[in-house]
């Protein structure tokens, strides 16, 4: 388990890291994580029913490219087809809004003071 310090490291690290040129790339980072989290649930489901990639395509009636756009994030999940997964798993989905964690807030700050500075970037080996 890492130390609280580790955590604040990391933070800070990926921070540097994830700066986005305007709005809307940010935006379109947001949607991919939300995505993400959606996807993560439909795993546990597919676990949880013994459910493949190729029968999830079938149960939902598109290709299996297009299960797999899913998959990889190239594609995200629209609310129709949380509505035929619903169906399918007979579940129901909920929307939980919560206020972002402090560090979002510190995070913004941090961000507009950093702007405008360029930052090396260390070479891949």
């Amino acid at each position: 388990m890492r130390s609280d310090n580790d955590k604040k490291f990391i933070q800070q690290r990926l921070r540097g890291i994830l700066r986005f040129q305007d709005d809307h790339e940010k935006l379109e980072f947001e949607a991919e994580m939300l995505h993400l989290d959606i996807i993560h649930q439909i795993r546990l489901l597919m676990s949880e029913h013994g459910v493949k990639r190729d029968g999830l395509a079938e149960k939902l009636n598109i290709s299996n490219d297009e299960v797999a756009q899913l998959f990889s994030g190239d594609k995200l999940a629209d609310l129709r087809l949380l509505a035929r997964l619903q169906r399918i798993f007979k579940v129901r989905f909920d929307v939980i809004s919560k206020k972002p964690p402090k560090y979002d807030e510190e995070y913004k700050k941090y961000e507009d003071e950093r702007q405008n500075e360029n930052i090396a970037v260390p070479a891949m080996a």
